[in-house]
């Protein structure tokens, strides 16, 4: 959903509007706006201080913003609330890209790949998890014992699995596959192909709402 007439009412209908990017170890990055400001954002950007986010700026020059892309934008229906989600490019300053963002480095790469070599990509990311208990004091925090495969009630994860999925799907994303994996608590989901581009903003995504509904079961 790229157009900014429909984005504006879909915003009407949720809870909390976030921009989201990720640090240098992919750690996922989240800011909450204002949705009535979203016109405004999206040509002109918001401002964050990049030097409280390791690679992203100094002391010194600190000023960043974050462009949330409407390509990106999708509906979460969790069950405790609704929420907006734009990925976001980093810039230095308006029409400057910042060269350290992932989003960024990851199109310059396409695009010298297609115009120097006439490649182009296709993506067909296999996201495996963990689900292990929420307990810091007890010594074995896994979930189950289950095997490659092996069906419930061993595999004790597939209702979590069964939750992202749906939420996936709700918003336009399929999915392949679905399966306990070779270690005990080891879970994976496999997407429909995609390129690039939009398989590192969907593993963003995917590795936001896999978080969000592993705390729901807890």
């Amino acid at each position: 959903m790229a157009n900014l007439k429909e984005i504006k009412k879909a915003l009407e209908t949720v809870d909390s509007t976030k921009i989201f990017f990720v640090d240098f170890n992919g750690r996922i990055m989240s800011l909450p706006i204002n949705p009535d400001n979203i016109e405004s954002i999206i040509k002109n950007g918001i401002g964050f201080d990049g030097s409280s986010i390791a690679g992203y700026g100094t002391v010194d020059s600190s000023d960043r913003l974050l462009f949330p892309d409407p390509e990106t934008f999708k509906v979460l229906k969790f069950s405790d609330e609704i929420v907006g989600f734009f990925i976001a490019s980093i810039y230095d300053e308006k029409d400057k890209p910042a060269q350290s963002d992932p989003r960024t480095i990851l199109k310059n790469i396409l695009d010298e790949a297609e115009r120097e070599f006439g490649f182009k990509f296709l993506l067909g990311p296999e996201h495996e998890f963990f689900l292990l208990k929420n307990d810091k004091k007890q010594k074995n925090l896994h979930t189950d014992h289950g095997l490659y495969f092996q069906s419930s009630p061993h595999d004790r994860g597939e209702a979590v699995r069964n939750r992202i999925i749906n939420i996936l799907k709700e918003c336009g994303i399929a999915f392949e596959k679905a399966h306990h994996e070779v270690t005990p608590s080891q879970h994976e989901i496999n997407l429909e192909p995609t390129c690039p581009l939009n398989g590192a903003d969907r593993t963003v995504l995917f590795n936001y709402v896999t978080q969000q509904i592993a705390a729901e079961f807890g």
